[in-house]
């Protein structure tokens, strides 16, 4: 496996990680860290900005 194909690899596993997961490449390489990282922030905010608390329509309107 290339290092390109490594680290397209990290940030993937980071986006599909469920929260509370452990990085699983503290020792490993700090590329391949903080790749995975920014994957796994990518899937929180996500998840934040499509959750069922944002769906919600306000109880009041803006007309």
């Amino acid at each position: 496996m290339s290092k390109r194909q490594e680290y397209i690899r990290a940030l993937y596993e980071g986006s599909l990680a469920e929260p509370g997961d452990e990085n699983p490449y503290p020792e490993e390489s700090l590329a391949l860290s903080r790749l995975w990282m920014r994957g796994y922030q990518r899937m929180l905010r996500v998840r934040i900005q499509t959750g069922p608390a944002m769906q919600s329509t306000p109880p009041y309107s803006l007309n």
